[in-house]
């Protein structure tokens, strides 16, 4: 029986007349509508005894949000029913969808849900942009602090940029290191910097002093707090002044430096805090404050804290009011090319191109047919190199120098690339420049996965093959019109990323199509699954193509699941190898790149 119905039935003696009758009525309707599409197309695998995938959709209860919501991505993706089922009509698909957000998520397009608030910890290039706008100092972050945690691919989600002990020590390290740089407590040392943080004279009266610093620290923790600060704040900070400065041997300018330092270490300068808008009561969503806005806002497109402008906006509360201008003045600023590196080096994984692992010259040789030759000559070399060159025969040394000839003539006749830092820059730039280029030109979205231009250099163009490119600066070339490039796809930050050391990944290259580009991941491979080398045997480990050991991978029925969604779209790029350059042609054998996706 179905979920629905069986709760409709067990609760109706446990409630009073009128609410049974209103959540039957309720129910009955949600039944009547959606229970017919289920029947006919999911039940045969996920209702009346089956749960295949252990899914049973007649037993799930409308509480359950992660398993419909799966059903939603599953059913609007194509990827359920299956290709080789009856498929629900546009008709039938409206209706489990409206369900799915009406009666399960309680959607209201009036009053959306924007989720909960998490407390954000600065990350390294947030923290370093943020002290860069403050006090005019660069902290470098990269060799200071440990690298951030980062979650679906980004170091900026709050629900996992903790704070361990180890980043707590080094935060207070970095503040008295970052003061020290910034604070002069000499005025004769650096007069131009002393004036910078103390613009007025020290007095001599105590109580002026205390004022002054008053003044200093009231307008320095506001803006590193991003927000303006408590008087008891304030207070606890000029006492603190105060107390150095009374030490003997100390002065004016160490005590607020002393002050400064505890700022830079406070929760509230490490962490985004968040507010609710003054005058918002208990609402369901109530609306974050203007400071909290500008945070977003500037955190968002310059990776660092709001300038005076939305400082004073947000002061004056008209932030709101003109978001829309602020989204253009902060777009044009040259800051938000934080946004341009950081979200398309992440989301992209164009920023691990850098690093990533490639073999360029065991990349080259699956392109060429296996050289049965060479493979003798390496195995006698092995051979003959255990034993000492006083124990060979004449013979044997001749045999080793004719050995030598065919590494040498072998090696002559291969082509070399130089996969080195400065093409990868390059690759990394290109990637980049598009993305910003789209943004900043507001230009079709599609143009991200088709278009027809590049940004290249003379290196990157070589290694391309796109001839006419002179010179090391990176600008827009546009493409020739035979050419298989256009959009990220065919970049070589994607392709190298998204292969192994040695050879193309077309599971590591579907996996980034589904997870990076069509949002629906797939499930995460189970344990201890063994090298792709395995599905063809040892026998043809050495000449079989990465199409050949995929089909027989996916022979079985456990690995065929996740790899029909998987291969196809990897293989489709297999043109393309491991260094992101064309070819045509893999252990001597034609690539071929048709394929069918699982949607049939």
């Amino acid at each position: 029986m179905n979920f629905l119905i069986r709760r409709l039935l067990i609760s109706m003696p446990c409630l009073g007349l009128a609410v049974a009758e209103s959540e039957a009525e309720e129910e009955r309707g949600i039944a009547d509508r959606v229970e017919p599409v289920l029947a006919e197309y999911c039940y045969d695998c996920h209702g009346d005894g089956a749960e295949k995938g252990g899914v049973a959709l007649d037993a799930a209860s409308p509480e359950d949000h992660e398993l419909w919501w799966k059903v939603l991505k599953m059913t609007r993706s194509g990827l359920m029913p299956p290709s080789d089922k009856a498929q629900p009509g546009a008709p039938e698909m409206a209706l489990l969808e409206s369900w799915i957000k009406d009666d399960v998520f309680k959607f209201d397009p009036s009053n959306p849900d924007p989720g909960t608030v998490t407390v954000r910890r600065l990350n390294r290039i947030e923290y370093r942009n943020t002290i860069r706008d403050l006090l005019d100092v660069d902290f470098d972050t990269g060799s200071e602090f440990p690298a951030d945690d980062s979650g679906h691919g980004f170091d900026n989600i709050a629900d996992v940029l903790t704070v361990s002990p180890l980043l707590m020590e080094k935060y207070f390290d970095a503040a008295k290191s970052i003061i020290a740089e910034a604070v002069p407590t000499d005025s004769r040392a650096d007069p131009r910097r002393h004036a910078r943080i103390f613009p007025d004279p020290v007095p001599e009266d105590p109580s002026a002093r205390e004022e002054y610093a008053r003044v200093l620290l009231t307008a320095f923790a506001t803006r590193a707090y991003r927000r303006p600060v408590a008087e008891r704040t304030v207070e606890r900070l000029v006492a603190l002044a105060s107390e150095i400065d009374r030490q003997p041997g100390k002065s004016f300018e160490t005590g607020i430096a002393q002050a400064m330092m505890a700022v830079l270490a406070s929760p509230q300068f490490l962490f985004r805090e968040e507010a609710v808008e003054p005058g918002a009561g208990d609402g369901l969503h109530p609306l974050v404050d203007e400071y909290s806005l500008a945070s977003r806002l500037s955190y968002f497109f310059w990776s660092s804290m709001p300038d005076e402008a939305l400082f004073r906006l947000a002061a004056e509360h008209r932030l709101r009011e003109n978001l829309d201008a602020e989204i253009t003045r902060l777009l044009a600023d040259s800051r938000s090319s934080a946004l341009m590196r950081n979200f398309a080096g992440q989301w992209l994984q164009a920023r691990d191109v850098e690093g990533v692992n490639i073999d360029s010259r065991e990349v080259l040789n699956r392109e060429l047919k296996r050289d049965a030759e060479l493979e003798r000559a390496r195995e006698r070399f092995r051979e003959l190199r255990r034993f000492d060159r006083d124990e060979l025969t004449e013979a044997q040394k001749r045999e080793m120098e004719e050995v030598r000839e065919v590494f040498s003539r072998t090696f002559r006749n291969r082509r070399e690339v130089d996969f080195g830092p400065r093409l990868r820059r390059a690759m990394r730039a290109e990637t980049e420049m598009l993305f910003e280029f789209i943004v900043r030109e507001d230009r079709s979205i599609v143009e991200l996965l088709e278009s027809d231009y590049t940004f290249l250099n003379q290196d990157l163009a070589r290694h391309y093959g796109i001839p006419g490119v002179e010179g090391s600066e990176m600008r827009r070339v546009s493409l020739p019109v035979e050419s298989p490039r256009g959009g990220i796809l065919t970049q070589g930050t994607t392709l190298a990323v998204t292969s192994n050391p040695d050879r193309t990944s077309p599971v590591k290259r579907g996996v980034f199509i589904l997870d990076n580009i069509l949002g629906t991941p797939p499930a995460p491979p189970p344990p201890d699954i063994p090298p792709l080398e395995d599905a063809v045997g040892e026998a043809r480990a050495g000449d079989a193509t990465v199409q050949e050991s995929l089909a027989l991978h996916r022979a079985s029925p456990l690995c065929a699941s996740c790899h029909d969604r998987m291969d196809p779209l990897g293989l489709a790029l297999e043109n393309f190898n491991a260094m992101g350059m064309w070819r045509d042609k893999e252990r001597d054998q034609a690539i071929t790149v048709d394929g069918r996706l699982v949607t049939g």
